[in-house]
Formats: structure tokens, C-alpha cells, sequence
């Protein structure tokens, strides 16, 4: 009798702990490929520099709750900022990143070096380098 009782319980807990188990998962599809990813803190990238594979994006991920970054194609020289199209360079035009938050730029559909940066940040560089 006692046995009768707890089957449903034991079912619906083995069922619950199922869907927790399943929401706890890291899904492939949802993070960037490994080693395309650059943070951003305050009023720097944390690595200048990126090497990716042709075919490949950067996630840029905003690690500063407070701090918002504006992106574009370029660089900044001699505290000067330097808007750039590289050819063959996605296309980045004042992307707007704010504080805990991420966007991508990309797919790089050729090998070459790419140059990035913070609209507002001086000296606040990216360079990509696809292989």
C-alpha cells in the first residue's frame, strides 16, 4: 500500500529532476567557438589581439555592468580615431555593446588582419587575425 503511494512521488520527482538537469546544460549552439571570444572591461579589451580561423566570428562580451562600448571598423593612431574599411572585413558600425552584454562580429570570409575599436574608450583596439 505504502509503495502505491509513493510511485507517483517517486515519478514525479525522477521527472523534475530530469528538467533541471536538462536547464542546467550548456548547449553547444548558444556559445561561441572555443577561443573566439573577447572581453571587454572598462575601457579595454582584455586581449588586443585575436587569431581565428577563416569562416569564424569574435563574440565581443562586455564584462562591465556600467560601461557601454561602441564598436566600429578602425583604429585609434596617436590618440586619434581612425574609422577604416578594410576590404573583406565585416562590416562593424558603431555596434552598441552594453554593460554584461555580448554581440558578434563576423563570419571573417578571408585571411587577413582586421582592425577594431571603441568609439569612446581611447585606445581602445582590436586587432583580428584570420588564418
Amino acid at each position: 500500500m505504502l509503495m502505491k503511494r509513493l510511485l507517483p512521488f517517486l515519478a514525479l520527482s525522477c521527472l523534475l529532476v530530469s528538467i533541471l538537469a536538462a536547464c542546467g546544460t550548456d548547449g553547444d549552439s548558444a556559445h561561441a567557438a572555443p577561443g573566439t571570444e573577447v572581453h571587454m572591461e572598462s575601457a579595454n579589451f582584455v586581449q588586443a589581439e585575436i587569431t581565428i580561423q577563416k569562416g569564424q566570428s569574435v563574440t565581443l562580451i562586455n564584462d562591465d555592468s556600467l560601461t557601454l562600448h561602441i564598436i566600429a571598423n578602425g583604429t585609434w593612431e596617436n590618440d586619434t580615431a581612425k574609422s577604416v574599411s578594410e576590404p573583406s572585413a565585416p562590416e562593424v558600425n558603431n555596434m552598441q555593446i552594453n554593460g554584461n552584454a555580448q554581440a558578434t562580429v563576423g563570419p571573417f570570409p578571408t585571411a587577413g588582419t582586421f582592425r577594431f575599436y571603441c568609439t569612446i574608450h581611447l585606445n581602445m583596439n582590436l586587432t583580428v587575425r584570420v588564418q
